[in-house]
């Protein structure tokens, strides 16, 4: 039986070298090897910086070690907290990286879309960009971006429009944020229902199948 992990997670050095210049939210601290997105949100990633930078023949060996037989890759958590201009200009060259990688192993590794939604027309473009183009497998959707949640009704086309592409929607979900499960129920008469054929997964850490 083949095993599948749908959650799994990488950087990009263009996504780094933002953090490291970055003077607010998200910020990587070179010298610590901290990355820090808000609150308690303090990630000691330094010592294994170069595997989550690596998507190549070491983490296909890494996989192979754990006995995984693809992976379902999407880009940590931090994109979204930039300005506009940059998450845009980081998330649509973290996808083309990615797709690359894809392409060469096909059969190894598939995507998740990352969306920055300060402009849900762009989030949408993009997401559209990411299925048709790029041959994206879903859409790692978080429970809030900013002060801005999931069920906020300007999602909502970017919802529809994952669910006209028949995308997987992958939510990460925190304790004290919303629950996906609750957010559709709760909006089923505001016009959300039409939503039902989506598939979502809700992830706390790492999925393996």
């Amino acid at each position: 039986m083949k095993k599948i992990d749908f959650e799994s997670h990488y950087y990009v050095r263009s996504y780094i070298d933002a953090a490291s210049e970055h003077t607010g939210v998200p910020h990587y601290d070179k010298k610590t090897g901290i990355m820090y997105h808000g609150n308690d949100g303090f990630l000691p990633i330094g010592a294994i910086l170069s595997r989550l930078l690596e998507l190549g023949e070491q983490r296909l060996k890494d996989m192979d070690e754990a006995g995984v037989d693809k992976c379902f890759l999407s880009i940590s958590l931090g994109i979204g907290q930039f300005d506009a201009q940059t998450s845009q200009k980081l998330a649509m060259a973290n996808h083309d990286e990615l797709a690359q990688v894809i392409a060469k192993y096909p059969h190894r590794f598939g995507g998740y879309a990352v969306l920055p939604m300060h402009d849900t027309e762009f989030a949408v473009k993009e997401l559209t960009r990411c299925h048709d183009e790029l041959g994206y497998f879903g859409w790692n959707a978080f429970s809030n971006f900013g002060d801005k949640r999931l069920d906020d009704k300007a999602c909502f086309p970017v919802l529809e429009r994952a669910v006209q592409l028949k995308l997987m929607c992958r939510k990460v979900t925190q304790e004290n944020l919303i629950d996906i499960s609750l957010l559709f129920r709760e909006n089923l008469q505001n016009g959300i229902d039409r939503l039902r054929n989506a598939a979502y997964t809700k992830s706390y850490q790492n999925n393996l199948i």
